[in-house]
């Protein structure tokens, strides 16, 4: 539960960075564009953009691989082969291999899926125990109503 709230927490804090790039070379490119930069400068910026949104990238997928496969192994799930060009790729970066996209998509429906399976076990467990302590809670009303009647009735006449 709380690893799932850091990798959101994280993913959005990458995901908000990568926007913070792509706004802050939107408003370099308008003023090359106004400044009337040579070609050679808007060559650089447009190169620099891609490189930096491309560091960006691999951080997402980089964090978004480690969770998945963090998840996969706890739940004892078969991670897509290794081999496999569509569930993983090379890294143009820094050469990491990460989980594609198909990739991401059929690791966690099958962790999904695992967690489903156990909490369909457990399920009827829990509601037998629930079931138990609410009846369990009514005899105890209904003794605890009793005895105080009982304490509280007057003494016959003797």
């Amino acid at each position: 539960m709380f690893e799932e709230w850091w990798f959101e927490r994280k993913l959005g804090s990458l995901q908000r960075t990568r926007d913070k790039i792509e706004k802050s070379y939107a408003k370099k490119m308008h003023q090359a564009f106004k400044g009337r930069s040579s070609v050679e400068e808007k060559d650089k910026l447009i190169v620099s953009k891609h490189m930096d949104l491309e560091e960006c990238d691999d951080d997402i997928n980089r964090h978004t691989t480690t969770y998945l496969l963090s998840q996969a192994r706890k739940l004892f799930v078969e991670v897509p082969d290794y081999e496999s060009e569509t569930f993983w790729f090379e890294s143009t970066t820094f050469g990491g291999r990460y989980l594609s996209p198909a990739g991401v998509t059929k690791l966690r429906n099958d962790i999904r899926a695992e967690r489903k399976a156990r909490w369909e076990l457990i399920q009827p467990r829990i509601a037998l125990l629930v079931t138990f302590v609410t009846s369990l809670t009514g005899v105890l009303g209904a003794v605890i109503g009793v005895l105080s009647f009982l304490k509280s009735a007057p003494k016959p006449p003797a």
